[in-house]
């Protein structure tokens, strides 16, 4: 003969008595049985179905050789856990890592812009003085060349001048 199942209602009251979707969730915990409770319920309706016909000796053997069989189950799964928490734990760095150098790589490329930024502008005022120095050369060499062409002018007018 199994116990009566025990039911677990949950009254809703609407008005001041609401509760927030984290305390809802946290009573839903509480409310609704855990896979790990069902499984433990499953095995012991198992083991008591196949232990309802057995001699007590058999019994014994039988219940020996389930324990010894969840027994090799749990350290498998302890030895899996110990595993994936080491893995865990490796991609966990490995992610730190990479958001590290993310963010010297971010801030890097923000000095490069800015570096640019700069270069650029510098650039363009080079870019104005070169021409404003070329205007001036020019200016120069034209001031040059007309000072040469009046005094060619004058040394010919003067050697013209004391030929005659």
């Amino acid at each position: 003969m199994q116990p009566a199942r025990k039911t677990r209602k949950l009254k809703l009251v609407r008005g001041p008595f609401c509760i927030s979707l984290e305390e809802s969730r946290a009573l839903w915990l509480i409310f609704i049985p855990s896979t790990a409770e069902r499984e433990v319920k499953k095995a012991t309706r198992d083991l008591n179905q196949l232990l309802n016909n057995l001699e007590p000796l058999n019994k014994i053997e039988t219940v020996q050789r389930k324990y010894s069989e969840l027994l090799a189950d749990m350290k498998k799964l302890e030895r899996d856990h110990a595993k994936n928490k080491k893995r865990a734990d490796l991609l966990q760095k490995e992610a730190d890592k990479a958001k590290s150098e993310n963010s010297k790589t971010n801030t890097l490329k923000d000095k490069l812009e800015k570096l640019c930024r700069e270069l650029t502008k510098e650039n363009k005022k080079m870019k104005v003085r070169t021409k404003i120095y070329r205007i001036i050369v020019q200016n120069f060499w034209l001031i040059v060349a007309t000072g040469r062409e009046q005094a060619t002018r004058r040394h010919r007018k003067a050697s013209s001048g004391a030929c005659q």
